[in-house]
């Protein structure tokens, strides 16, 4: 008679009882005669500790969860250059901040814009938070233009990008390429200069670029947040997204107020 032994560590005694229940030494394989025996044993085993199966589920899912964030901490350590110093990415906040705080987004992308204010809110809050913007248009052919026209504003000037940026994410519904346009032109951007820029190389490159690195790294999906080694997917609430700036900040740097 099997004894009752609950957990992970049940079913390695159970195999090995059962081994020696079916007359198989351990280091000799089976035959098919000494597999069905120690098949019925487990099976018996297991419909009267089912709780086991759920054991065993939830440590894989662990393990799973354990080896992502592993790979995922990898791939941002390996790209880290990438991430906070392209010269190509618009930065707002503190030019020297203890803290980046690197986001991906879609300007046709309903939660980047939910975001939008926990962003402001946040940059608020903490004075010495570096943000770094990644363009990545991945949801529409005018999110790519909004893109191309946003970095385009931005040679004009950094202001100019951040306020058209901003009103970009406060746009309803799906944007096209006359709304960009017309967004541009109410944030005070020199349209066809912008057009003239939007044909420039560089800006495509940039933001195909953007989208190699998303790949690289993991990110599937926007908005997407890097900070230091997490990455968080999805509108996140300022809370979540201090907790792991204050887990990124340098030990010696103390949490500042504006």
């Amino acid at each position: 008679m099997i004894e009752k032994t609950i957990g992970l560590a049940g079913i390695t005694a159970v195999v090995l009882l059962a081994l020696a229940s079916a007359g198989t030494a351990q280091d000799s394989p089976p035959n098919a005669q000494q597999e069905e025996r120690m098949g019925e044993i487990l099976r018996t085993y297991l419909l009267k500790h089912p709780e086991i199966i759920d054991e065993a589920m939830q440590a894989r899912r662990e393990r799973q969860a354990a080896e992502a964030t592993a790979k995922t901490a990898q791939a941002l350590k390996e790209h880290r250059d990438e991430l906070l110093a392209d010269p190509m990415s618009p930065v707002v906040g503190a030019p020297d901040g203890k803290v980046t705080v690197v986001e991906f987004f879609d300007y046709n992308c309903p939660y980047c814009r939910a975001a939008g204010p926990t962003v402001t809110e946040l940059l608020q809050r903490n004075s010495d938070v570096r943000f770094v913007y990644k363009e990545f248009p991945t949801l529409a052919a005018s999110s790519r233009f909004a893109a191309q026209a946003a970095l385009a504003a931005r040679r004009q000037s950094p202001e100019l990008y951040t306020v058209f940026h901003d009103r970009l994410m406060k746009a309803t519904g799906r944007l096209d390429e006359d709304a960009v346009v017309q967004i541009a032109r109410e944030a005070g951007v020199d349209v066809d200069r912008m057009r003239a820029d939007m044909e420039d190389p560089a800006i495509n490159k940039s933001i195909d670029g953007n989208i190699e690195l998303a790949r690289a790294i993991g990110v599937t999906g926007t908005p997407t947040f890097i900070i230091g080694d997490a990455m968080l997917v999805g509108a996140k609430p300022l809370q979540q997204l201090e907790s792991a700036i204050a887990d990124a900040r340098p030990p010696s740097a103390s949490t500042p107020a504006r």
